[in-house]
């Protein structure tokens, strides 16, 4: 297995039902929608990679957190967030996507202008004016 999905594997391994990140397509797929989103960290993950060095997932992983916070943040970062934009994750979690939200309108009538801000007009204000500025006008 290439040292990137080994690494990705010792990260985020199969179990409790879902897959590892590897089979999750964090390594290709994933990787695609990370850099999609976040073309500003490849070059900190090629050097990440660059540093591997033939050494074994887990050595690497510990040496790379020991020696590079930054560098083991980009790569713990890019793992999950290809592994959450995996659709076999997605399903395992029952996460079905964001939805629309609506928000109300500013004009609802009776409602915006009756009970919402009715205790807010009546308390009055209560700001304090700000002192003028020398010079402005």
């Amino acid at each position: 297995m290439p040292p990137w999905r080994s690494s990705a594997d010792c990260l985020i391994p199969a179990g409790r039902g879902f897959p590892s990140a590897s089979a999750a397509g964090v390594a290709s797929s994933g990787l695609d929608n990370v850099l999609a989103a976040r073309p500003d960290v490849e070059a900190a993950l090629l050097g990440v990679l660059r540093g591997a060095n033939g050494q074994a997932p887990q050595d690497f992983l510990r040496s790379l957190r020991r020696t590079d916070p930054h560098g083991f943040e980009v790569l713990t970062y890019v793992v999950a967030g290809g592994y959450f934009s995996s659709d076999d994750v997605a399903r395992t979690l029952a996460y079905k996507g964001r939805s629309a939200q609506p928000l109300y309108e500013l004009d609802a009538g009776p409602a915006w202008e009756g009970e919402l801000l009715r205790s807010v007009r009546g308390r009055g204000q209560i700001y304090r004016a700000t002192p003028p500025i020398a010079g402005a006008s």
